[in-house]
């Protein structure tokens, strides 16, 4: 029997520059979105579905209907609830209590679909609110070239597949 090949996560960290005022203020109701779409899947999910398929049937089009969300970011949204669903069946497995998931932490799940990385440009773009609508960003990177990040940038063996976004995230005030 064949073995698959491993498959190696690793977490580049950096912030996002050189955004305009705009663009700030496109990916903060991007994640406000985000949020409510997490909450309206779990609110539909939670005592019905614990699958992504499942999840996404019952809550995709209504999290996309009832919010600016994309319809990647409608199913991304799905996933995550999906994923801290299922945390909370095991921790009641192991006899601990887990009550329905309520999402608040402003962040958001990118991936192959909603997120672009040009290394060579040291910049991403990614999808917001609106219709196709997207942000480019620089990179805030190490000024060394040695920064660990840029091992993950610049080798052709790795591959970017998701990215999870903490705002603020952006090297730049903007309020």
């Amino acid at each position: 029997m064949a073995s698959e090949p491993e498959y190696y996560r690793r977490t580049a960290i950096t912030r996002l520059d050189g955004l305009s005022q705009q663009d700030h203020e496109l990916l903060h109701a991007t994640v406000d979105e985000w949020l409510d779409g997490c909450n309206i899947a779990s609110d539909l999910a939670w005592e019905n579905e614990h699958t992504q398929a499942g999840v996404r049937s019952i809550a995709k089009d209504t999290v996309q209907r009832e919010t600016g969300l994309n319809s990647q970011h409608s199913i991304l949204a799905c996933h995550e609830v999906v994923s801290s669903i299922q945390s909370c069946i095991e921790r009641r497995k192991q006899g601990e209590r887990a009550t329905q998931p309520h999402f608040t932490s402003k962040s958001l799940t990118y991936d192959r679909r909603t997120l672009t990385v040009f290394p060579e440009n040291e910049q991403v773009s990614l999808t917001v609110l609106g219709n196709h609508s997207r942000v480019r960003a620089d990179l805030a990177l190490p000024s060394e070239d040695d920064g660990y990040q840029y091992q993950y940038l610049d080798d052709e063996d790795w591959e970017y597949t998701e990215s999870t976004p903490l705002f603020p995230l952006l090297g730049d005030t903007h309020r």
